[in-house]
């Protein structure tokens, strides 16, 4: 999921939050004691010191708060008293004859409405109900005509431009989707077979069609049909029937081999809808069903929901999917001879029905709260709330108000003659339907006002009166309210950033109570006694709830505490904050709750606040994405922050079970987590295996029981937890499996292979290193991998130092003479360039370029490039003396640079000239410090490697000693 967050900073003891909740909790302690949970819903951190006076300033707000409310709440009431003598005098002036006429008129213009906007949808449903027939009919004739002209015979019809027909056909019809089924008698199966794969091209051309219209074909399938006509799995009619296979549809279909050439009477419901639409022989309308099957075959779900956002806001009705709102079949005979119903039925077109699109365009805008129920004889009901040219789903069944039966207004929706036989097909699944229009109550309030009062002749001047009156008492209520308010909003949005919403409103409840409490007391003169009011300082049930179904991560960087010791304080947080980003953006996506970041440890939950009942596979999920995107972060940030830094591992535990959360009331309360699936998630973490997530067994069980199996596999051995002790452990694979068996059953395994390998890679090393022997001159991919990296990271260093270079040529720092001078001669040898001393040149000011505007040829950087790498070629396989350890004395080096201060000699600070001698112009020479980096990255070329002792490396060491001297 883009992030509409910034990383927070993972090291801070409350961290902020990447979403709507922010939940922190630190590692049990070696007592096995929780620790802590608090929870932000503002998201943002409360690191800042004057929170720390949250308490002290939550009880002088509400002190202001109501104080200004008792003082204004005084002239209100008089205004108040004011006021409603004013409206009951004008009431007394009312004349009963006035109100009566004035209301009675008022319901008059209401029926005289209903009447005129029920039959404009009435005529508005005939109509539609009469596009959709002709519709219909227009394109069964259309498929008639194309046999004919192109000398085609049933079944083997196929028209090129289907598209445009459908297209047409859909447009004022009602039809979301439509299909062409031919008539295939058993015994033209092979031949219908062989057709159907020779004209498959109309799928390309129907979908060329509709790419014109700005339709993005990238996630359609390229591929063909499959060279059969397939039936329902389940199906128990007989082969021997006729077949009907789903040849040409639009829109064409999502997918292809799943949807055409499919038997749609292989289905009994839909063989007995065919006969019944034969004996008919007229089309007919089915009930509505759930279609949500044909989503990512037949049709794109995208689409799906683009159609229906064009009709109704179904989202607005909190629906999942638009297909929550009612779809149905209608099915349409295609006669062998155009407009000859008495000829012989050759195939049928099935049209997906919305019935969404008949409720739209209904009215004029501004006349809204309307009910329209749609009825059918299959017993089913659906409700709508027309408003204007929009329609409002209101749900399943007859759902207008029952007051106004008697003002309802039906429309058939079908046109046959012999409605009682079509009735008594109601269990062939053919239904009749129709439309039911009532008025609503918010309808008729529009036509309902208080001019009978206002109209009256003799309450003019009385209710000119009442009008200034009630304006003087608004504003005084709008003053107090401005304060009120603002003192208010204060507190609550301090509260705000410390806990949920719905803990913020609990707290806000029982405050209020404690303070009605306390003003009880004061103002009968009690007292209590200091001790018993600390007692009883917390009225009440206290907040708290209970998660019974949750899942918790916890995730740990090995080898951090070690890594950070050795770099920058910038260095340590940007690592931080790079990883942890990457997982708080990860959590947003799965929708998972952060809880925490202490130190390098990373703890997150899903199933709180919440509740989801797949908590585990989310979680699973969730821990597998952190450590795939651990491993690309880490290799990335290797080139700016060290060759050390791809050393670095992730560790993660995962273990379900109940939590108990809740604000521990006092001072500086907090929402806080409790429960010992937190002791055992922070067990399952400590106790597993760098670069694997180890889960408990009820996270594995619940793993399983959701269908994952290929995702767990056994540890081998139980390990032993403090406070749980032995336990029976399992790995969480790393990566996704494949669809096949062969391909999930690797991936089951390469976690248990992932767990030895780092045990082995240490064998590998102690052998070397306690024989000698030249096992590590064999090719090693990793190892060539790690060069890469290391000579990605010298490049970098050096390719810094080469900008200030060029900035230093630029300027008036140095004088002539210094190493930045120095350049050969072309007549001279390079034994004559050899020199003894080399003197510094004179400073005289910093470079007046900016190194980071400055960017280096391309040749320069392959030269680089092609420098570094030939250097790390020069060095020989050994355990210590290779070129890994050349890039940590580099990096060394380079923080030892970076870290030469102005010094103080007898009591003064030096300035920049005489720094530039103290330091042997290290501060402000880049050439120097090139040299030095040079100097520590060749320091060990061509050692022959083992330990110092014998006579041959101590001559080595001095000859190497000489050479950098």
């Amino acid at each position: 999921m883009p992030s509409k967050h910034d990383p927070a900073p993972a090291s801070m003891a409350f961290a902020e939050t990447t979403n709507k909740d922010m939940t922190t909790t630190g590692p049990p302690s070696d007592g096995d004691e929780e620790r802590s949970v608090f929870r932000d819903d503002d998201d943002s951190s409360l690191t800042d010191p004057e929170h720390g006076l949250l308490a002290e300033e939550d009880r002088d707000e509400i002190k202001e708060v109501r104080k200004l409310a008792k003082r204004e709440t005084r002239r209100v009431r008089i205004w108040k008293t004011i006021l409603l003598a004013v409206v009951t005098g004008a009431a007394t002036f009312v004349t009963i004859g006035a109100y009566n006429g004035v209301n009675d008129s008022e319901i008059k213009d209401y029926k005289s409405a209903y009447e005129q906007f029920s039959s404009t949808i009435k005529d508005a449903v005939q109509a539609h109900y009469s596009n959709h027939r002709l519709a219909m009919q227009s394109c069964s004739s259309s498929i008639s005509g194309a046999a004919i002209n192109n000398d085609e015979t049933f079944p083997m019809v196929t028209l090129k431009d289907f598209e445009v027909l459908g297209a047409s056909t859909r447009a004022n019809s009602g039809i979301e989707l439509l299909a062409w089924m031919p008539y295939v008698q058993p015994e033209q199966e092979s031949d219908w077979i062989s057709y159907s794969i020779e004209n498959q091209g109309w799928i390309n051309v129907s979908r060329d069609i509709i790419s014109r219209d700005g339709t993005s074909l990238a996630a359609y399938d390229d591929e063909g049909i499959l060279p059969m006509i397939y039936r329902n799995p389940n199906s128990t009619i007989p082969t021997s029937e006729l077949l009907a296979p789903i040849w040409q549809m639009s829109p064409p279909p999502f997918l292809s081999w799943p949807v055409v050439n499919l038997d749609w009477l292989s289905d009994e419901n839909e063989m007995q809808r065919q006969e019944a639409m034969t004996t008919l022989r007229h089309q007919v309308f089915m009930p509505v069903e759930d279609l949500s099957f044909m989503t990512g075959t037949a049709v794109n779900e995208a689409d799906h929901e683009a159609f229906h956002a064009r009709l109704v806001d179904w989202k607005r009705d909190e629906s999942t999917s638009a297909y929550d709102h009612p779809h149905s079949f209608a099915l349409g005979p295609v006669f062998e001879v155009v407009n000859d119903e008495q000829s012989d039925i050759v195939g049928q077109v099935t049209a997906v029905i919305a019935w969404d699109f008949y409720l739209v365009d209904l009215l004029p805008e501004g006349v809204d709260n309307i009910t329209v129920t749609i009825r059918n004889t299959c017993n089913q009901s659906f409700s709508y709330l027309i408003g204007g040219r929009s329609a409002f789903y209101i749900g399943p069944g007859d759902l207008h108000e029952e007051s106004y039966d008697n003002m309802e207004v039906s429309v058939d929706f079908y046109g046959f003659d012999d409605v009682e036989t079509v009735k008594q097909m109601s269990d062939q699944d053919v239904c009749l339907y129709s439309f039911h229009i009532y008025p609503t109550k918010a309808f008729e309030d529009e036509y309902r006002s208080n001019e009978p009062m206002v109209l009256a002749a003799l309450i003019g001047s009385a209710f000119l009166f009442m009008v200034v009156s009630f304006f003087m008492y608004d504003w005084f209520v709008q003053s107090r309210n401005n304060k009120v308010m603002t003192a208010a909003a204060s507190s609550n949005a301090i509260i705000s950033n410390m806990f949920p919403s719905q803990i913020r409103e609990r707290l806000l409840e029982v405050n209020k109570r404690r303070e009605q409490l306390k003003s009880s007391n004061l103002s009968k003169g009690a007292q209590k006694p200091l001790m018993v009011e600390s007692m009883h300082s917390h009225e009440g049930r206290p907040i708290a709830d209970f998660y019974p179904e949750n899942t918790i991560l916890f995730a740990d960087l090995v080898g951090f505490t070690a890594w950070s010791s050795v770099h920058e304080p910038a260095q340590v947080f940007e690592l931080l904050e790079t990883v942890y980003g990457e997982f708080d953006n990860l959590a947003r996506i799965r929708r998972v709750f952060k809880v925490e970041t202490v130190g390098d440890c990373y703890v997150a939950v899903s199933g709180l606040p919440e509740p989801r009942k797949d908590h585990a596979i989310v979680m699973a999920r969730f821990a597998r994405d952190c450590l795939s995107r651990f491993q690309a972060v880490i290799r990335h940030l290797e080139v700016m922050l060290g060759p050390d830094t791809a050393d670095l591992c992730m560790r993660f535990g995962l273990h379900s079970g109940p939590v108990t959360a809740g604000v521990l009331r006092g001072e500086r309360a907090r929402f806080q987590l409790f429960g010992d699936t937190m002791n055992t998630a922070s067990r399952m973490e400590s106790t597993g295996t760098p670069n694997m997530i180890q889960i408990s067994q009820d996270t594995a069980d619940l793993i399983v029981a959701a269908g994952k199996t290929s995702w767990v596999s056994p540890r081998e051995g139980k390990i032993v937890a403090k406070g749980k002790g032995e336990m029976q452990t399992f790995w969480l694979s790393a990566s996704r499996s494949g669809s096949s068996s062969g391909s999930s059953g690797s991936n089951a395994h390469r976690s248990s292979a992932s767990a030895t390998e780092m045990s082995s890679n240490e064998s590998e090393v102690e052998a070397v290193q306690d024989s000698g022997s030249t096992a590590a001159d064999e090719p090693n991919p990793g190892d060539a991998n790690r060069t890469k990296r290391l000579c990605q990271w010298n490049e970098e260093v050096m390719r810094n130092i080469l900008r200030q270079i060029v900035a230093q040529r630029g300027s008036s720092g140095l004088g002539n003479g210094g190493a930045s001078s120095l350049r050969p001669e072309p007549s001279r040898t390079p034994l004559d360039e050899v020199r003894e001393v080399i003197e510094l040149g004179q400073y005289s000011g910093p470079p007046n370029r900016d190194t980071d505007s400055i960017e280096l040829d391309n040749a320069i950087l392959e030269q680089l490039g092609s420098f570094v790498s030939t250097i790390a070629s020069m060095y020989k396989p050994n355990p210590f003396h290779s070129f890994e350890h050349a890039s940590h004395v580099t990096m060394a080096v380079v923080k030892l640079m970076s870290r030469v201060v102005n010094p103080k000699i007898e009591g003064r600070e030096l300035d920049a000239s005489s720094l530039h001698d103290y330091t042997f112009g290290i501060t402000s020479d880049p050439l120097i410090q090139f040299a030095c980096v040079f100097a520590a990255m060749v320091h060990d070329v061509d050692h022959p490697g083992g330990t110092f002792g014998s006579e041959a490396d101590t001559t080595y060491f001095i000859c190497t000693i000489h050479f950098l001297l």
